[in-house]
């Protein structure tokens, strides 16, 4: 099984060429050899397969939908788990040594669709408000026009040892299925992309995260007056399950506008660059996977002196800021 990014926040020329050439071209070239591939998913219902085949939402967390907020190509290969191991690794190998020949014979136009989508997204600062593409929060999804042909077995029902129904594969009993693929995301909140972040100083760690990822920061050098809008978090709820030692925080609230006087030392996170996508995923605080949702903002989100939860030192400005700025370096918030 295969999968890239396909979802309102990336790229449509990067992802277009991925699952309208380049997937279809390796499907034709290993079906030759008898390998059949397919989308990565699972059945919608283990027992009730008619139901369809659907991939995972968006999620910037994983590697393949990360890249390709970068701007850039990934692709996630898997292997059916139940084949044999021997043929796991001959097809893996087959799939790979197809996908490295056919992205070196198409290197060219691939290396121009990523500076093309580099282009775009360091672009949209520099537009008025209302042309900037939504950024997207959440998505609905459902089915993709056609059916995917899946080569599966029959399936019975055992209790696991916590009373749990479970599907048990029968491997003696092969069957194809066909059935609609669901993995047509479509946005389902969004915000309007700034033109840049502002936030205080104190925010330190949340700036050391942003540098991680190579995102161009600056520092105020003169204060000044700016039209901006803060966030406030209205609701917040805490996930029981940690992840990767996480309590993964699902935060929602508005953007409020106000004036306020930027102090010398804040930090100033513009969006005329190529990882503007990467940026609004980390600073909007609803995003699952932003920072607030990995608790980078938690000593901000907290009832603790509040009746109410206080809003964050995190702005947005909507129109292009004229601030006397330097770049910022990791010495400034590594201490």
């Amino acid at each position: 099984t295969y999968l890239s990014p396909r979802a309102p926040n990336w790229d449509e020329g990067i992802s277009g060429f991925l699952w309208d050439r380049l997937y279809p071209a390796l499907t034709e070239r290993l079906a030759a050899r008898g390998i059949s591939m397919l989308p990565y998913g699972d059945f919608v219902d283990d027992f009730k397969p008619e139901l369809g085949w659907s991939t995972h939402p968006p999620s910037p967390r994983m590697g393949v939908d990360y890249v390709g907020l970068r701007n850039r190509f990934a692709v996630l290969v898997e292997n059916y788990a139940y084949a044999p191991y021997a043929t796991r690794v001959k097809h893996c190998y087959e799939f790979v040594a197809e996908l490295i020949e056919y992205v070196g014979a198409h290197a060219v136009e691939m290396k121009a669709l990523a500076r093309e989508a580099d282009r775009r997204s360091a672009g949209w600062a520099v537009l008025p408000a209302t042309e900037r593409p939504p950024f997207c929060l959440a998505v609905d999804s459902g089915p993709l026009d056609g059916a995917l042909t899946i080569q599966g077995f029959a399936c019975s029902e055992i209790i696991d040892s916590r009373g749990r129904k479970r599907p048990k594969p029968i491997l003696d009993q092969p069957r194809t299925y066909t059935v609609a693929y669901h993995a047509r995301f479509t946005p389902k909140i969004t915000r309007p992309l700034p033109a840049a972040y502002l936030l205080h100083t104190g925010c330190e760690a949340v700036v050391a995260q942003l540098l991680r990822h190579g995102i161009r920061v600056e520092r105020l050098t003169a204060p000044a007056r700016v039209t901006a809008d803060q966030f406030t978090t209205t609701t917040l709820k805490v996930n029981p399950r940690v992840v990767e030692g996480h309590a993964d925080l699902t935060v929602t609230g508005e953007w409020r506008p106000q004036v306020l006087e930027a102090e010398t030392g804040w930090f100033l996170v513009p969006m005329n660059q190529p990882l503007a996508r990467l940026i609004a995923c980390l600073m909007e605080p609803e995003h699952p996977d932003s920072l607030a949702a990995w608790n980078f903002w938690n000593n901000w989100i907290t009832r603790q002196w509040y009746r109410d939860l206080p809003p964050l030192p995190l702005y947005r400005l909507m129109e292009a800021p004229r601030l006397q700025t330097r770049r910022a370096e990791i010495n400034d918030v590594v201490y």
